[in-house]
């Protein structure tokens, strides 16, 4: 028995009609979309003298935790609540631009702690830096705010934070410090917006990282 063949629109058959709308759709699709990690990027590094002394003391660092470890433990970055998602922007004058091909992988809030927990951890490897709930009181709980993270269409980078440092030792008086950072870069790719927030970022992980060891 010889069934009907099902056509749709000027004759054509219903599968050939659906084959068509497909392939009309993948080709109007964009490229994919790109996630983006600011910690996955090079370890910065402040100075000669620091990356060999971070180097001489790694092999020492398990026994050093073991016996009487410094524990750091980061709460998450408080960000402005327009900032903390996955978009990349730029501002151009009083307008932000919403990159329609790339994303963060995570919350900036979580981005940006990550990346100081890691960076911290780089500098001072005789430490435990962690962005995670200590079950323990840490040796030093530190609390950051973030209150301008600024990347303009010109290339240029603006930060502005506070951090606050609490220690378990009660006899230690609260630290506080507060920093503003202007850098240049190009913002050209997604992928240079990102970088440009990540040297901001690392810039203030080397300045709360004085002030954090200062009295360890």
């Amino acid at each position: 028995m010889k069934y009907p063949t099902i056509r749709g629109r000027r004759g054509f058959p219903a599968t050939l009609s659906l084959a068509v709308m497909v392939a009309t759709l993948a080709s109007c699709a964009g490229p994919p979309l790109k996630l983006y990690i600011m910690a996955a990027g090079a370890p910065f590094q402040t100075n000669a003298a620091q990356t060999s002394a971070a180097q001489t003391s790694a092999a020492q660092t398990s026994i050093a935790m073991s016996r009487n470890p410094i524990v750091v433990e980061i709460r998450r970055v408080d960000v402005p609540g327009y900032l903390d998602n996955q978009d990349i922007l730029v501002r151009s004058g009083n307008t932000l631009k919403r990159s329609q091909q790339g994303r963060l992988a995570s919350r900036l809030s979580v981005e940006a702690t990550g990346l100081l927990a890691r960076r911290l951890a780089e500098a001072h490897p005789e430490a435990l830096v962690t962005d995670q709930l200590q079950a323990q009181t840490p040796t030093y709980r530190l609390i950051v705010n973030v209150s301008v993270l600024d990347v303009t269409s010109d290339g240029t980078g603006e930060l502005e934070a506070d951090w606050q440092i609490f220690a378990r030792d009660e006899a230690q008086p609260e630290r506080r410090g507060r920093t503003q950072i202007s850098l240049a870069g190009s913002v050209s790719t997604d992928q240079d917006v990102v970088t440009l927030e990540r040297r901001l970022l690392e810039s203030l992980a080397g300045k709360i990282g004085v002030s954090l060891f200062a009295g360890a």
